[in-house]
């Protein structure tokens, strides 16, 4: 099932920013705020804002993920890994590629890793 993508106007907006860029360039696997932030060294709460504004702008996804112990962590993945922007007719039209298998099948791989 393919869904809607994003008004370029959005994606150029939110990707705009460097570090929104950054943290979106990070998710092509599951990863909570805090990997993000520890591997990209960008604070934390700079992650969330940018994370914050990826959902919204549906170029990525929150998944919760239950731990071994019980305790459940955020995890987030790339909606995309391919955006193509194309101009005609003196418009500009977003291909995200925005596949929910693809997406579902990074949440099912980042349940592995979710006991850390």
């Amino acid at each position: 099932m393919t869904r809607n993508a994003p008004a370029a106007e959005t994606v150029f907006e939110v990707l705009g920013d460097e570090s929104t860029r950054r943290v979106f360039a990070r998710l092509d696997t599951p990863l909570s705020a805090q990997d993000v932030s520890d591997e990209s060294g960008i604070p934390l709460s700079t992650v969330y804002r940018a994370l914050d504004r990826l959902e919204e702008a549906d170029l990525a996804e929150r998944k919760i993920v239950i731990r071994d112990d019980g305790n459940r962590v955020f995890r987030f993945v790339r909606a995309t890994d391919e955006l193509a922007v194309s101009a005609g007719g003196g418009d500009l039209e977003l291909d995200a590629g925005l596949e929910e298998t693809a997406v579902d099948a990074r949440a099912a791989h980042s349940a592995a890793g979710a006991s850390d």
